[in-house]
């Protein structure tokens, strides 16, 4: 009799471990809406406790030691509201995330595509029905797959570029007040002018970001993480240099984001010169050349930092409107409505954008119609000078 109530116990113990592991997991899901959405910069979003990448790290150490269980964090995953669920598809489709979300994420991430399908049914212009018959030849050649597509095209419009030639030999440093702060001569655009500019990749995403300004002959500026440019995911068969090497072909522009996006400001001088000169070196290790163009992850620079890049004639870029692409409390319609709030209150700017999430690709068939409806010209900005060389940015040591 002692046994079996000892074992019935140890199972009431057991059951309720399962629960309150699943009860764990869905309060860390909602602190991570809750931060995403409070969240005044994308610094404070990543840096939080809450964010995707720092909770997988956490649960996958309360699965080691038996607080949690896989089945909990899929449970609570299925029970999340779609829209924010999207948040966590990139680490949804991480194969180093097997072990924590291998048994639902699969199906995870068909439940996140389907939301997008009928997120963008009611726009004009969306991924489904924005190019020709030619998605297929473009899923053929080994991009990433578009689906939910459509046989009408919306795409019945062509941006004229501005092309605008910057020497950066002098420095070139665009702040928030749209001034080249270096030589104040001119503004960065006029007004009804943008930039568009992409942070984060190359990832596969960037493959159908590409697509979709290649329809309408729009161009940008890509602003690559050096580690994810020269990444080889050997399980996937993806080569990242190979995405790398696409925005180049397609006539962007690109510089470096930093070797590992790590936040510049909280870094000693020189582990941040290293972390901005190895990452463009890394660019240009997988290009074969890059631009000297690179942006501060979460526009953290310091004083010393942009001196430095002027004295080695890299320009340096903030932006005039953030799109908060990388929040899930809006819609697609709403995101749209959001950045082109920001774009008709400044009449124009340098616009930033994360080409690493889908939802960027959502919303920029129409969001870029709408640019092209208000009579909107997209300028880019353009290095008179490549560079072809790795940097050597070390410190010349003093002669004995």
């Amino acid at each position: 009799m002692k046994k079996q109530t000892v074992l019935v116990a140890l199972g009431s113990l057991f059951l309720a471990a399962c629960s309150n592991g699943f009860e764990a997991a869905q309060l860390d899901l909602n602190s991570a809406v809750n931060a995403n959405s409070a969240a005044v910069s994308y610094d404070q979003w990543h840096d939080s406790e809450s964010h995707p990448e720092h909770l997988l790290i956490k649960w996958r150490s309360q699965i080691a030691s038996e607080q949690m269980t896989s089945a909990d964090v899929c449970k609570a995953f299925d029970e999340m509201d779609v829209q924010h669920l999207t948040l966590f598809e990139n680490e949804l489709a991480d194969e180093a995330n097997k072990d924590v979300v291998g048994e639902c994420a699969e199906e995870l991430l068909a439940k996140i595509e389907r939301f997008y399908i009928n997120d963008r049914a009611a726009l004009t212009a969306n991924l489904g029905n924005f190019f020709e018959h030619d998605v297929k030849t473009f899923e053929s050649k080994g991009n990433v797959k578009i689906q939910g597509v459509g046989s009408d095209k919306t795409s019945d419009f062509k941006f004229q570029v501005v092309t605008k030639p910057i020497d950066t030999t002098l420095g070139y440093h665009v702040d928030p007040d749209r001034k080249d702060k270096i030589t104040k001569k001119y503004k960065v655009v006029d007004a009804k002018q943008v930039v568009l500019t992409f942070d984060d990749g190359p990832r596969l995403n960037t493959e159908i970001v590409l697509k979709i300004l290649d329809e309408v002959g729009a161009k940008a500026l890509f602003f690559q993480v050096g580690e994810k440019a020269v990444e080889l995911d050997k399980e996937n068969k993806i080569n990242y240099s190979n995405i790398a090497k696409k925005v180049a072909a397609a006539g962007h522009v690109f510089g470096g984001h930093s070797r590992t996006h790590a936040n510049l400001r909280a870094l000693d001088y020189e582990v941040a010169r290293e972390q901005i000169y190895d990452g463009l070196n890394n660019v240009i290790q997988a290009v074969g050349w890059a631009y000297p163009i690179f942006r501060f992850p979460y526009g953290n620079s310091t004083p010393a930092l942009i001196n430095n890049l002027t004295k080695m004639g890299i320009a340096s870029f903030y932006w005039h409107v953030d799109s908060e692409d990388w929040k899930s409390k809006r819609s697609t319609s709403e995101l749209i409505d959001y950045t082109m709030g920001q774009v008709r209150a400044k009449a124009g700017g340098v616009i930033l954008f994360h080409d690493i999430h889908k939802r960027t690709a959502q919303m920029l068939p129409q969001f870029l119609r709408t640019l092209h409806n208000e009579g909107y010209q997209i300028v880019l900005l353009k290095p008179t000078k490549i560079i072809k060389s790795p940097i050597d940015y070390k410190p010349v040591p003093p002669k004995p």
